[in-house]
């Protein structure tokens, strides 16, 4: 059964549950002519790492990078938190004028989306570039979809499905999944042995503009004999 809802959920904090500051609207220049565009928080200042942008690069290649592509650090952004500059990044064909298949775009998805949810993360050389932290993706062809860590098996078919668009981003929807799912639950009057599983979706691949179109199944707790 397929249902279509409207949820008039309470405003979201503009805080994000992760530490850190939210990520800011994006970079000036050419960084968004590219088709893929990722940012990440490194502990260190611009002055720190405005020397050491190749070796950056080569780093991200060596964890994410794709045949037929390379990667290009945009720019290095500084926020609001001492010590802490925003990396801008793009990965882009290589030669230039060359594309990157429809299967290596889905693997660097796939990465995009484990890294976002923290399930993974970026080992770059620590000497230079510490722990990266708050990983985003501000563009990505054909969408992004972000599956936060829930209690639902992937195997489980759900009985119910819907979906509907919340005016937020990823980053903030997924911060405040608990109260998500709490308002859901309420409206539904789901029993204790039903589960929601959340995808959360942006149909321009980025995590940090709105909006997100929330993906709802519902599925029945598993029990065992």
């Amino acid at each position: 059964m397929a249902l279509s809802a409207l949820f008039l959920l309470k405003p979201f904090a503009a805080h994000r549950a992760r530490a850190g500051a939210p990520p800011p609207p994006g970079p000036p220049g050419d960084a968004f002519a590219a088709d893929i565009v990722a940012s990440f928080m490194l502990q260190k200042t611009v002055s720190e790492l405005s020397g050491s942008t190749s070796k950056l690069e080569f780093d991200i290649y060596g964890e994410i990078g794709i045949p037929n592509s390379t990667v290009a650090v945009n720019f290095l952004q500084p926020i609001g938190a001492p010590n802490w500059t925003n990396v801008i990044f793009s990965i882009v064909p290589y030669p230039k004028y060359s594309s990157i298949s429809s299967m290596y775009l889905s693997i660097l998805r796939a990465s995009f989306m484990s890294l976002t949810v923290e399930q993974s993360t970026l080992h770059l050389t620590e000497s230079l570039f510490g722990d990266t932290s708050l990983f985003e993706v501000l563009k990505f062809p054909g969408g992004i979809t972000i599956i936060p860590p829930q209690a639902a098996f992937l195997l489980q078919k759900p009985y119910a499905s819907f979906n509907f668009t919340l005016n937020f981003p990823i980053y903030k929807v997924q911060g405040r999944m608990n109260e998500l799912k709490d308002q859901m639950k309420a409206g539904l009057q789901l029993d204790p042995y039903e589960n929601l599983y959340i995808k959360l979706t942006n149909s321009e691949g980025s995590t940090v503009r709105p909006p997100t179109i929330v993906q709802a199944s519902i599925v029945l707790e598993e029990t065992w004999a």
